[in-house]
């Protein structure tokens, strides 16, 4: 955690498109507003300047919510301005922390959940379209 003196020299990141804050979460909060709570990073990049990150847009509350950070991990984000016809704010928010495999059975189970085809029998997810008829391959006019 930031001291008290450091506590004070807090910026507020304000980034215009282009710009990337690379540095250390040293304190988390919640703020509330209206719409609801979000989480408030502050920053320590690597000039040992703090930055107060206010996760309140969707770019960027997403991720980091998704992610749940902890004091002590890097966090890399990068502003890059207004997008689309909504004018949405559009960030590239990154966590450098151990190298974890993925929830394969999750993964499956998602997957599956969203085809009606079977694994196949080496582990593949059949793709069930185009399916081998006994006349050939459904491809040999393509090729």
């Amino acid at each position: 955690m930031a001291s008290i003196e450091e506590r004070l020299k807090v910026r507020d990141w304000d980034p215009n498109p282009g710009d990337q804050l690379i540095g250390e979460i040293v304190e988390l909060s919640e703020r509330e507003t209206k719409f609801g709570p979000y989480p408030l990073l502050v920053v320590r990049d690597d000039d040992a300047t703090l930055h107060s990150v206010h996760c309140l847009r969707g770019g960027l509350l997403w991720p980091v919510v998704r992610e749940r950070p902890s004091v002590g991990t890097r966090v890399g984000i990068r502003y890059d301005g207004q997008t689309g016809s909504s004018n949405a704010h559009s960030y590239v928010v990154v966590f450098d922390k151990a190298a974890t495999a993925p929830d394969w059975d999750r993964i499956a189970t998602a997957q599956q959940e969203r085809s009606d085809d079977k694994p196949a029998g080496n582990g593949s997810v059949s793709t069930a379209w185009p399916v081998k008829t006994p006349e050939g391959d459904p491809w040999a006019d393509k090729r």
